[in-house]
């Protein structure tokens, strides 16, 4: 077996960049983990949502190129690029409910990832986008849907 580097080169990486990664074992800050067969890696234990297990093949993404260079990792891709979708599958997820899920912004990073496979940020982020369009109400117990004008429309025209 060839040797993995503790540190990468400049320019071999660019933050946010899609990486292969095999669980190595856990630390006391998070699980080591070997990038693209070639560079060691940590994702923190503080933005890992799921179960781990070494020898686990995972796709993953560098967070961090630190001065020193070690390679910090996050098992899903930072900002608003998922937000849309995350706010779509809300919606989807509301409808099959009925118009009411007992999830807020308040609940627990590890139920939001078991619910929607995203951290409690990109949650939190598709979240606000559906308030801001009036789409959801948030309340303490939960969230719910909004009825539109056209649902409202359509419940009163009745056929004669």
């Amino acid at each position: 077996m060839k040797s993995i580097l503790d540190t990468v080169q400049s320019g071999e990486y660019k933050v946010g960049q899609a990486v292969d990664l095999i669980i190595h074992s856990q630390t006391d800050l998070g699980f080591k983990a070997i990038v693209n067969s070639k560079h060691w890696g940590l994702l923190f234990h503080q933005e890992v949502f799921q179960p781990l297990s070494k020898g686990q093949e995972i796709k993953g993404y560098v967070k961090k190129i630190r001065e020193d260079g070690k390679l910090d990792l996050i098992l899903y891709q930072e900002g608003n690029k998922d937000s849309k979708e995350i706010g779509e599958r809300i919606i989807e997820s509301l409808q099959e409910a009925g118009g009411f899920l007992p999830i807020t912004d308040k609940t627990s990073p590890e139920d939001i990832y078991e619910y929607y496979s995203v951290s409690k940020k990109k949650f939190k982020i598709g979240l606000s986008g559906l308030y801001k369009k009036r789409l959801i109400k948030i309340e303490n117990d939960g969230i719910y849907l909004v009825k539109t004008s056209a649902d409202s429309n359509t419940k009163k025209q009745r056929p004669t």
